[in-house]
């Protein structure tokens, strides 16, 4: 049993049989049992769907695997507008190397340690967005909790590609307001998030025989923190391509150099951690290299000395015999396409201090004919992010280069004049005695691609401090899950006309 006055929060859950006494847990428990790794949802979408027939519910499984589940209104909630609940069922599934864990068909089982509650079998949780789900469930089940009409949706591969969301058909659906419980910090209300768009920019490349008499080198950035690209784009953490282009363009201005080969960054959702290039110089040129090279580095550090200790810049001799090496002229395209191409934060939210609104992030990989660069653009409106796919199509059309755009998803903007956003902030301090942090973050969110197909609703995301998402080091809070809990009763509670 959870209390809650002045905002304190005491857990009195000895054990896990304690714990499965509180149905949002039961829940969690078992619907941990099923297998439900992104993209294999089917068998949690059958028992969701099971579920809400076995409790006289309607409920409607879609094509894609999506459930909804409808409850009517409690007694003197009739009149009131329906609300829509939204979680998603499936999870990223993740092990350490040591695990016998079958994620086809083994149960995910729990661990409880005080206030934290993780695999007991060394893998991902999945209380992102398991617990999203247990709540909806607890909701639906439940006699003794005032609410009006609710909607829930249990939705799939929000991991990936929100398809469940993106597909959703909202014809079934007359929500006037909409809680989405995938958020995961316990004092903050979300109240939007971006929109985005990936980009594929190819420069093709004119090789050449190798000039007689060179010297190879492969210079190397690493050693930085990397991050989410989006999430973590204000960090003024360090990335390895710019640093890269810094290095070869100081060369360029010193001597003659040629390439044979560029990277830099593993997934375009993520900020490089490391770059390469292979470099031949003529032997006379190999001091300026590594003088540059070093005193760049020095550069680098006192730069970053405070968000990046383990940032390392190497130069190294190589034994590989390089065959070919891009062509003279090939030089400047690539410089200019790391130079020119939008990187980091384009522009803040005017609106809510320190919230970036729109921004890029690329990686860089050489194929057999081209020089590839991967964007991964995010903005708060969609003119934001076309705007930067724009500048990204003239650089291109400049280096004599095209560009492919795909994988895009909706944004979801700050509103202003949100109702059920203030009703969640006098909830908050009435319930706990503090006051509910609006945020908004540079991260798509599902709520985007509802409000893409239900743009009247009045929209917020809640939910519980859960920590090392995607990770075997996953875990919850049982006190700030029950915290959670009350809150979204609360809000139902006093749901306006």
């Amino acid at each position: 049993m959870v209390r809650f006055k002045g905002g304190v929060v005491n857990s009195m859950y000895a054990n896990l049989e304690e714990l499965m006494q509180n149905r949002v847990f039961y829940n969690f428990a078992e619907i941990n049992k099923i297998p439900r790794c992104n993209s294999h949802e089917q068998k949690i979408s059958n028992y969701l769907f099971k579920w809400a027939k076995s409790h006289d519910l309607d409920a409607i499984q879609d094509e894609v695997l999506n459930v909804i589940i409808k409850k009517p209104a409690t007694f003197g909630y009739e009149n009131k507008p329906a609300v829509i609940i939204q979680a998603h069922m499936d999870m990223v599934c993740d092990k350490v190397g040591s695990s016998s864990h079958n994620f086809a068909t083994d149960p995910i089982l729990l661990k409880l340690e005080g206030d934290k509650l993780s695999s007991a079998v060394a893998t991902t949780l999945g209380a992102d967005n398991g617990i999203g789900v247990a709540m909806g469930l607890a909701l639906l089940e439940a006699d003794d909790i005032p609410h009006p009409p609710l909607e829930v949706i249990f939705t799939v591969e929000e991991e990936t590609t929100m398809k469940g969301a993106l597909h959703l058909d909202s014809s079934n659906l007359s929500g006037k307001y909409l809680i989405n419980l995938d958020h995961s910090v316990d004092n903050e209300v979300l109240a939007g998030g971006c929109g985005g768009i990936a980009a594929k920019m190819h420069i093709p490349l004119v090789w050449r025989k190798v000039p007689m008499g060179l010297n190879g080198f492969s210079l190397c950035i690493n050693g930085l923190t990397g991050g989410h690209s989006g999430e973590d784009i204000h960090r003024g953490r360090g990335n390895a391509n710019i640093l890269l282009a810094r290095l070869l363009y100081a060369f360029n201005e010193k001597f003659h150099f040629w390439l044979a080969d560029l990277k830099g960054g593993s997934q375009r959702a993520a900020l490089p951690r490391e770059s390469e290039a292979i470099i031949l110089v003529a032997k006379e040129d190999i001091p300026a290299l590594q003088k540059i090279t070093s005193d760049l580095y020095a550069c680098f550090k006192r730069e970053l000395q405070a968000i990046e200790p383990n940032l390392k810049v190497t130069l190294e001799p190589v034994n590989t015999v390089y065959e070919q090496v891009f062509d003279d002229n090939m030089l400047n395209k690539i410089l200019s396409a790391y130079l020119f191409l939008p990187n980091g934060i384009q522009n803040m939210n005017g609106t809510l201090d320190q919230t970036v609104e729109s921004s890029n992030n690329f990686i860089v990989e050489t194929d057999k004919d081209k020089l590839i660069f991967t964007n991964e653009i995010r903005g708060s409106f969609v003119s934001t992010k076309y705007f930067i796919l724009d500048k990204i199509k003239i650089l291109a059309k400049l280096l004599d280069g095209t560009v492919t755009a795909f994988d895009e998803y909706p944004e979801w903007p700050y509103n202003p004049c949100s109702i059920l956003r203030e009703l969640a902030t006098k909830v908050y301090k009435e319930e706990f005695g503090e006051e509910l942090k609006t945020v908004v973050v540079h991260a798509g969110i599902e709520v985007g691609a509802l409000l893409s197909k239900m743009p009247y609703l009045d929209a917020i995301s809640i939910g519980p401090n859960c920590y090392n998402f995607h990770s075997p080091n996953e875990y919850v809070s049982v006190s700030s899950t029950c915290k959670i809990w009350n809150f979204l009763q609360a809000i139902l509670k006093n749901i306006p006309d």
